[in-house]
């Protein structure tokens, strides 16, 4: 008996997305580095703090910190919203999962999957948000991440979803991402 679900499926375009951490993750060093390349004029007054900066400073290190300075918020920025939401549908064979994002199905084989991990999110008071999320990981080491859009499935779904063997399952009453579970 096959069951379909409507989900949020949460897609990125993977060399965008590093591109945009790795650079806001390099706008952050040179923002320490300078931090502590600072640190002798801690105790001065604002103008000697200024004088120290433009005497010790090279040309080339300044540009560079005003680009750090810069682009540490756009980076963010586009690093956050360079993920793609879009609805779609899980359906959950015996043999296969398939999820139709309505331009392609993707389908996975059972044998294909190595880990399911299901979140239930809480707040900072914990009580349930409301959000599932399910996380697939397959053997290329590819992750699907979808959010179910009904909260009310959600126990139907963990009943379909622990029936499958083989596979295995990690389930979390906390804000957790997939790249957490490694071996």
């Amino acid at each position: 008996m096959d069951t379909s679900y409507p989900v949020i499926l949460n897609l990125k375009i993977p060399w965008l997305s590093k591109t945009f951490y790795y650079l806001l993750m390099a706008c952050l060093v040179v923002l320490v580095l300078f931090a502590l390349h600072m640190v002798p004029s801690r105790h001065a007054s604002d103008e000697m703090k200024t004088a120290y900066f433009i005497l010790t400073t090279s040309e080339f290190v300044k540009k560079v910190v005003v680009f750090a300075f810069l682009g540490t918020p756009i980076f963010f920025i586009l690093y956050r919203f360079c993920r793609i939401k879009r609805q779609g549908l899980l359906t959950l064979l015996p043999d296969k999962i398939e999820v139709d994002n309505y331009k392609i199905v993707t389908s996975y084989s059972i044998n294909e999957i190595t880990h399911i991990a299901c979140n239930d999110a809480m707040d900072s008071d914990g009580f349930p948000k409301g959000e599932l999320t399910i996380d697939f990981k397959d053997k290329s080491q590819k992750v699907t991440s979808m959010l179910l859009i009904d909260y009310g499935q959600s126990e139907e779904i963990m009943n379909k979803i622990l029936a499958y063997e083989n596979i295995k399952f990690y389930i979390t009453d906390f804000s957790m991402s997939m790249e957490e579970l490694e071996n």
